[in-house]
């Protein structure tokens, strides 16, 4: 302990010695990663398979399987998994190949096909003669460091649950590509002399070197060195995330990104004994996926880079957005909340994923967890019903989201998120600094502080435009000043680069209050804009009641005069009723608004969003919903008050009546309830329902 003592001690004397430089504390940080201990639990040695199941779990999978053919074949390899090997072995091999593979290796295991077998043993040559994925010098700069991570953790998986069952020269060959591709990506890695810690192009090939260091720790000495890096690399990529759960680069990229971060994260438990379960940000994981996904779990709330980005003939993007913009299912992956139920034996997400699990999807990792653990859950949702779970809303401070839905299990509840915070989280915004060597990198990140979503009776009443190539704050339901959006806005991966992450640390939620009848909070997010924009002041109140009315109040102040854009993008167009009064609806829910000011000028126009991540040689414009814009004559000081009314569309819009009684004072009428709202002196709201 005294050695350990002087050691820290001595960290922060050079740290803060006069005379040192950055380039010393990033060596010093650096250094850091390969220091420690690595070794699988003596009980775990020379056992195999490990990462995922052992023994009792194949032979129950084999069991149920057997009795289940039908479920075999769905989860077994699809024709696009059952990949012959080259006739001439190539220089290298695509990693995704080795997902693929890695699936029929399970699918044998628990299902014994001999095309599996004969198909695995075709790639013997290839294996032994292909040349690792590698990335040296390009960390975060192309997409092989992703193809790394896949080949590790495919090779990782084929070796764990084949070894003891093959013949010894397909052992041998997967040994072998295993160990070569891990020292390749180990190489990789540790000569990087920065590291993008909050991206998936860091935490993928990471998590894919620890599963390969968890399988190969007792039989490869350079194993151990892995997984010390590996292992520490990890650790610093989870705290890069915000600590309450919520993942800023959206819920896309959970999906992406965590079935390798919380499968590499389950192996390390399982081999080493090392549980980072009951951490952060694994801890509050669950409740994120609860939350992000809107009632009924087909559709998730899609801040940040969220869903495909192109068309079906995108060269640049991903299938899907060929389709009717919101009509396509969050596709959320399995393995993930699956790891996470079993790991923290967690009932509440237990509950859930028997809700959600007919609408997730099958992704490759997906289908190597429901083979080799075979767990049983219905084809049909049922809905969420936990005593004592956790309440339907939720404030996550770290990176400054609200949710609030009426209740668990119904697919036709109201809920909200509003969101203002860092781009990363406030941990982010503190820390990042701190170690030399972290790149920052928030492309996936978009300039939306201050902006909601809103859903009601399974569908959008107040949308986001999901993943997008340029991101701009016009694509959200925020503020512009002088048609302008946030920091950086406009560019493909440069939001929120351009002052020190410290001051983004200053957008924030205050006065958030939840309860089962309202949710309240107060986004301030001045901070979000340029400061050449003088802004003194931008904040926005939300207050929603039982579902039902919503009032938002947005206060501007600056230094100079400048005219301000308010936006609400809903999936269908916006009607004006004359007045200051809005209805759009989308099918069996209706948003009724009624807007306080006056000597606005209002809008409605198609949202146009540019998808191409290089719009200069590739332009690609689609159309994702519409917009309405309420904009001010330029003033030093302004405000928008604006009320609104959930409604079936069976009801009467003419019934929802908003009047200001005085400074202080909103009424709303519905025809049936009457609801006060008070503005406080700060702009706060509050309420009273008769």
């Amino acid at each position: 302990m005294k050695n350990a003592g002087a050691l820290f001690l001595f960290t922060i004397i050079f740290l803060l010695a006069p005379g040192g430089t950055r380039g010393d504390e990033a060596a010093s940080s650096r250094a850091q990663l390969f220091k420690g201990e690595f070794s699988v639990r003596p009980e775990m040695r020379g056992v195999h398979p490990r990462l995922f199941a052992d023994g009792q779990d194949l032979a129950r999978a084999t069991a149920f399987y057997k009795a289940n053919p039908a479920l075999l074949k769905k989860y077994g390899p699809n024709p696009g998994d059952l990949i012959q090997p080259p006739k001439d072995p190539p220089a290298k091999v695509d990693g995704a190949v080795f997902l693929s593979l890695a699936r029929v290796a399970c699918a044998w295991r628990v299902g014994g096909a001999g095309e599996h077998m004969n198909l695995l043993m075709s790639w013997r040559e290839t294996l032994e003669k292909c040349a690792p994925v590698a990335f040296t010098g390009k960390l975060g700069k192309t997409n092989e460091d992703l193809r790394a991570g896949h080949a590790l953790t495919g090779q990782a998986v084929m070796y764990d649950v084949l070894k003891g069952s093959v013949p010894h020269e397909l052992e041998s060959a997967l040994r072998k590509a295993l160990a070569k591709q891990a020292a390749q990506t180990y190489h990789d890695l540790a000569t990087s002399e920065t590291y993008p810690y909050a991206q998936n192009h860091f935490s993928i090939p990471v998590g894919g070197l620890l599963a390969a260091a968890c399988v190969l720790a007792d039989e490869n000495p350079d194993a151990v060195r892995w997984g010390v890096f590996a292992r520490n690399a990890l650790r610093r990529a989870l705290d890069a995330q915000p600590d309450d759960g919520w993942f800023f680069e959206g819920a896309s990229y959970w999906n992406f990104t965590s079935q390798f971060t919380v499968s590499a994260a389950f192996a390390l438990d399982r081999a080493t004994g090392e549980n980072w379960f009951d951490r952060p940000p694994l801890h509050d994981a669950g409740l994120y996926l609860a939350h992000i996904h809107t009632p009924g779990a087909r559709h998730v709330f899609d801040f940040a880079d969220c869903g495909p980005r192109g068309d079906a003939n995108s060269k640049t993007g991903q299938k899907g957005y060929d389709a009717p913009w919101h009509s396509l299912p969050a596709d959320t992956n399995f393995a993930s909340p699956l790891l996470l139920a079993l790991r923290q034996d967690n009932v509440f997400l237990r509950a859930w994923l028997r809700e959600a699990a007919p609408t997730l999807g099958l992704w490759r990792i997906d289908a190597i967890l429901r083979l080799l653990l075979a767990p049983e859950f219905p084809e049909k949702p049922v809905p969420l019903a936990v005593r004592n779970g956790p309440p339907p809303w939720h404030h996550f401070p770290d990176i400054g989201v609200v949710h609030w839905r009426q209740r668990w299990g119904d697919p036709d509840a109201v809920a909200l998120a509003f969101k203002s915070g860092p781009p990363a989280g406030h941990r982010y915004a503190v820390t990042q600094p701190t170690r030399p060597e972290w790149r920052s990198s928030l492309g996936h990140a978009h300039p939306d502080a201050g902006s909601f979503i809103l859903f009601a009776k399974g569908v959008f009443l107040a949308n986001d435009t999901g993943y997008t190539g340029i991101k701009e704050t016009a694509d959200h339901n925020s503020i512009l000043v002088d048609g302008t959006g946030q920091h950086k806005g406009g560019t493909t991966w440069a939001t929120f680069t351009g002052k020190p992450q410290g001051e983004y640390g200053k957008i924030r939620m205050e006065n958030v209050r939840l309860d089962p009848d309202f949710a309240a909070a107060t986004a301030v997010f001045d901070a979000a804009y340029d400061d050449a924009l003088q802004l003194k002041k931008m904040r926005r109140d939300l207050l929603l009641v039982k579902g039902r009315f919503l009032v938002i109040l947005d206060r501007m102040q600056s230094e100079k005069k400048h005219s301000y854009q308010w936006r609400l993008h809903t999936d269908t167009q916006t009607a004006s009723l004359g007045n200051g009064r809005f209805v759009m609806e989308n099918g069996p829910a209706r948003l009724v608004l009624q807007n306080l000011n006056t000597g606005l000028t209002a809008k409605t126009a198609p949202t146009i969003v540019e998808v191409s991540l290089t719009p200069k040689k590739t332009p690609q414009r689609f159309q994702r919903g519409f917009h309405l814009e309420l904009a001010s004559s330029p003033d030093e000081k302004m405000e928008f008050l604006n009320a609104f009314c959930i409604q079936s569309t069976d009801e009467n819009p003419g019934a929802f009546q908003a009047v200001r009684i005085d400074d202080k004072t909103l009424e709303l009428r519905d025809g049936g309830n009457i609801c006060r709202v008070t503005i406080g002196d700060d702009g706060q709201l509050s309420h009273s329902l008769q």
